[in-house]
């Protein structure tokens, strides 16, 4: 008898079981995306001449690519991406303010 996988209960299980099934253009899509809002952040960060915040989106961005580029579980892929993607976001409205 075959097992099945049981069904996700919320919606990050979902979306890390969708990531898994097309892990290779989701990983494409995902490093490019987060990749892009890191730029602006950091972009925007260093034309204000505010170093911390430009460190935490490098970092950050630098170590959602590593999970995503090292093949790394799937929730970690998918919640790097989210973790990169709302600070850079938080640090782009931040400089937008400033």
């Amino acid at each position: 008898m075959k097992e099945q996988t049981p069904t996700p209960t919320n919606w990050f299980e979902r979306q890390s079981q969708q990531f898994e099934s097309s892990r290779f253009a989701a990983m494409t899509f995902f490093i490019t995306l987060q990749s892009c809002v890191g730029s602006i952040a950091a972009a925007m960060s260093l034309e204000k001449n505010y170093v911390v915040p430009l460190m935490l989106c490098a970092a950050i961005t630098m170590g959602a690519n590593a999970v995503c580029i090292a093949q790394g579980p799937a929730k970690w892929c998918v919640a790097s991406l989210y973790l990169s993607t709302v600070t850079n976001t938080l640090i782009i409205i931040a400089m937008l303010i400033v």
